[in-house]
């Protein structure tokens, strides 16, 4: 959990845009978490979860509005 915090911190201080476009972020990110996939195996399919997340019409939409700006 250390490393993930850290590593967040060096995308945000790396990172060019608003501190707000990351709060919108997380806000879609959120809803990828707190799903439940269900497979033939018994997982909770983050990575599943991480790859639907980057794929997201909102996500994608978003991130070209602030581009755009």
């Amino acid at each position: 959990k250390n490393d993930a915090r850290a590593t967040a911190s060096a995308y945000l201080e790396y990172g060019k845009q608003s501190v707000e476009i990351y709060h919108e972020i997380d806000e879609i990110a959120k809803k990828y978490s707190g799903l439940k996939y269900n497979g033939s195996i018994s997982s909770d399919f983050n990575t599943m979860k991480c790859i639907d997340f980057i794929h997201d019409r909102e996500l994608n939409e978003l991130i070209k509005r602030r581009v755009e700006k």
